[in-house]
């Protein structure tokens, strides 16, 4: 709202009202003794429909305010108060605001907080009542070096009315620069339906170590979670690359346990080189069902799986490739599946591609090979 427009509306409020009273304390003069140990405030008055005050004080290391508002149609006055106290690391403050303040005294809300507070660390606890409820928020925590490189530990402590907890735990290790991570960390998330209760418990924890001029990385995830009634979940998986001379080893793991089913497993690996790859992977749950896959790719020219042939592009390649299920079934114990592919590119630029294939069961009734 631009100033005429303002002023229109300040002429209009007390022209409708007959009495109208808005005012501002005036900021201290520079030459006073201690300018800021005087008070701020501020009056806003409409006959008939509120009339307000509000002060603020601050000198040394305190200060305080309080509020008053009065509405004289709504029969209602509301009232605040506030002070603060700031001593080297220690801030101290309160508020309380009753939004009845004649008639109902539980119609308010209260904080307060207490915190010590450094570059390196923070301990902080805060209480928050609305209408009698109470919630309340402990934080503590550290960090040793910088937020991208050092170490950080901390807990954060959250209890909402009837008594609810959660509770966060954080221990966190970075290196992070340029073309390199290095990663180590834990979190724990705890929640409770009262302070006696055990409550669930899920927790996840990371370790990475990546490099992109080497082409390492070397990473773990383990995520668990644990249930007030007993139960369990865990999984975890591993991801490496590692180079070797000429080639790269990729290893993948995984593995899921829990106390709601058969154990999960499942890993895979592949050497890879310009002119071939070679992988193979296994999966099981259990002892009775297993999935197991190995192989070979060639790759066609000169490492390259995709080439040009007559303005075209075509497929080079071989592929030898296993597959063998076994099978929890009693007539049908397990396949197998080979297959031989190879597609490639002569000197006359045609292209000669050659499949072969065999399927294998063992069955307790039956015994039959097709190719």
């Amino acid at each position: 709202m631009s100033i005429p427009s303002q002023s229109c509306f300040l002429y209009y409020l007390m022209h409708r009202f007959s009495k109208c009273k808005l005012s501002v304390c005036k900021e201290p003069p520079s030459s006073a003794p201690n300018p800021r140990a005087l008070p701020l405030c501020s009056q806003v008055f409409l006959k008939g429909l509120v009339e307000a005050n509000a002060q603020y004080k601050y000198a040394s290391g305190k200060g305080s305010a309080t509020l008053n508002i009065d509405l004289p149609k709504q029969d209602r006055k509301i009232k605040g108060t506030g002070d603060l106290a700031v001593t080297g690391s220690s801030h101290v403050a309160s508020v309380d605001l009753y939004w009845d303040a004649d008639k109902d005294s539980k119609k308010s809300l209260h904080f307060e907080t207490n915190s010590d507070i450094t570059k390196n660390s923070l301990d902080s606890k805060n209480t928050l009542v609305i209408l009698q409820q109470k919630t309340t928020l402990n934080v503590k925590g550290t960090l040793k070096g910088k937020l991208i490189d050092g170490h950080l530990v901390g807990q954060a402590d959250l209890t909402i009315p009837k008594g609810r907890q959660l509770t966060v735990k954080v221990d966190r290790t970075l290196h992070l620069s340029r073309g390199s991570v290095e990663l180590d960390g834990k979190f724990e998330l705890v929640a409770k339906e009262n302070a006696a209760s055990s409550g669930n418990l899920l927790s996840l924890e990371t370790k990475v170590k990546a490099e992109e001029a080497n082409q390492l990385l070397d990473s773990l995830v383990k995520l668990s979670l644990k249930t007030s009634k007993g139960k369990d979940l865990s999984a975890s998986v591993v991801v490496k690359n590692t180079p070797q001379r000429e080639q790269r080893l990729l290893e993948a793991s995984a593995v899921v346990e829990s106390s709601y089913f058969k154990t999960l497993t499942a890993e895979a690996s592949a050497e890879v080189s310009r002119s071939h790859i070679t992988y193979k992977g296994h999966a099981a749950q259990g002892p009775e069902t297993a999935l197991d896959v190995s192989g070979r790719l060639d790759r066609g020219h000169d490492g390259k799986v995709l080439v040009r042939v007559d303005n075209k592009f075509a497929l080079a390649f071989g592929l030898d490739n296993t597959v063998q299920i076994k099978l929890p079934l009693e007539n049908l114990k397990s396949l197998k599946l080979t297959t031989s592919v190879n597609v490639d590119a002569d000197n006359n630029n045609a292209v000669v591609s050659e499949v072969k294939g065999l399927l294998s069961a063992d069955c307790v009734r039956c015994s039959r090979t097709a190719e």
